[in-house]
């Protein structure tokens, strides 16, 4: 079943049988690309009184931060297709379609593959 946008209806629950991930390893401009994304920063005056203040709001969305760190990381996938059949590209508007668990360990892999282990920290 599909949606409007010809993506797999999201109340549909199933997910294929067998799913396959390519993964990289991130680098340091993918993580600050990532986190310059996630983080709004608003700066407002107040207009009361003579000394002015700023007030400075920060949003931080956890949910932009998972699916672009998934975009980046994921080179290649099977299983996962469009309305037509054919592979699904890798966009965002996939990768929210995954279920929630598949997406926590997915980015738990990125996030050991992108990190240094105990062993390497010494070196």
């Amino acid at each position: 079943m599909l949606d409007g946008a010809g993506l797999p209806a999201q109340d549909q629950g199933a997910i294929p049988e067998r799913l396959i991930f390519r993964i990289r390893m991130l680098l340091g401009r993918d993580h600050n690309e990532i986190s310059q994304a996630m983080i709004t920063t608003k700066t407002t005056r107040s207009r009361k009184g003579k000394h002015r203040s700023a007030n400075v709001e920060t949003d931080v969305d956890i949910t932009k931060g998972v699916t672009l760190k998934l975009e980046k990381a994921i080179e290649e996938w099977d299983g996962i297709q469009d309305a037509n059949g054919e592979s699904a590209p890798i966009t965002t508007a996939y990768i929210d379609l995954l279920p929630a668990w598949m997406q926590n360990d997915l980015t738990n892999v990125v996030n050991d593959m992108s990190s240094l282990d105990e062993e390497e920290e010494e070196e």
